[in-house]
């Protein structure tokens, strides 16, 4: 091969990677756009307030009210725990939580359980239950498998029915996605296949898989998902009936759920082709 050859195929190769490294980070990894959403009949509603994220947690992705202290705890996509002010400006704990044993991966979704304790969802699976010690610290207690988890998906979101003392998980992406209802007590698990509603029709060679379940929050019998796929809201009823999706007006992908008295809170999801990821609030009718 003459020189030339060869300074012409390192010069493809170059580009070759450095197009591969632009579409990696700079391009939107969903559609964020409800107007796209692969089923008919999406409501919509307007986003009210706008609050920014303390800049010193980078890549949340999960968040939890915490009603006693009037704070929110956030996880993160690097095994980040920390919890901060309701004003999301100050960070009053934080921690990295180690990926063993069981190799949790992400930790994407967090849920408050309540009397100090806490559970964050490793994407591969796991549970990692926390508790408050002192007024400051979080430590880790203990971890454990979810029985029936299928290894060739992941988890992203977590929700607590503190009547009923069940954590709730949600396949996050792909097709014949299922519901985990984990009870707290003895670690039972059951599987639910998630379906949508009847009043749904999915569009011409269009899924309602698209969605994802990249959050969880649980309120009065029922979950609520936040998808970062169409920047939507589904209403899932515990048998796994999606009932009800919102899409949401003003916001950019986003990533966690929870309620904050008689307001949801989405938290923005952090990717390089985004701004800075604010906290989204909705007030729930």
């Amino acid at each position: 091969m003459t020189k030339k050859a060869i300074q012409l195929s390192m010069l493809a190769l170059f580009i070759g990677l450095g197009a591969g490294y632009y579409y990696l980070q700079y391009v939107p990894e969903v559609d964020s756009n409800y107007h796209n959403a692969p089923v008919t009949g999406v409501s919509v509603k307007p986003i009210e307030q706008i609050l920014p994220f303390t800049p010193l947690i980078k890549n949340p992705a999960g968040i939890s009210y915490v009603k006693e202290t009037d704070t929110f705890l956030v996880s993160t996509d690097d095994r980040v725990f920390s919890e901060v002010s309701a004003d999301f400006k100050r960070v009053l704990f934080t921690t990295t939580l180690t990926n063993s044993p069981l190799s949790i991966g992400d930790t994407e979704g967090v849920t408050y359980l309540g009397k100090g304790k806490a559970a964050l969802i490793g994407e591969n699976g796991v549970v990692i239950l926390v508790a408050r010690s002192g007024k400051i610290n979080w430590l880790e207690t203990e971890r454990f498998s979810i029985e029936g988890f299928n290894t060739n998906t992941q988890l992203g979101s977590a929700a607590y029915d503190a009547v009923n003392q069940i954590i709730y998980t949600a396949q996050k992406k792909g097709e014949a996605k299922v519901l985990y209802a984990i009870d707290i007590a003895n670690r039972s698990v059951s599987v639910t296949d998630l379906k949508l509603a009847d009043k749904f029709i999915e569009k011409s060679n269009r899924s309602w898989d698209e969605f994802y379940i990249a959050g969880l929050t649980f309120n009065k019998g029922k979950l609520y998902a936040i998808s970062e796929a169409f920047s939507a809201m589904l209403t899932i009823d515990t048998d796994g009936t999606v009932s009800a999706i919102t899409g949401l007006a003003g916001i950019q992908e986003s990533a966690g759920i929870t309620l904050k008295e008689n307001k949801f809170y989405f938290i923005g999801d952090a990717e390089n082709y985004l701004p800075e990821p604010p906290v989204y609030v909705l007030k729930d009718e």
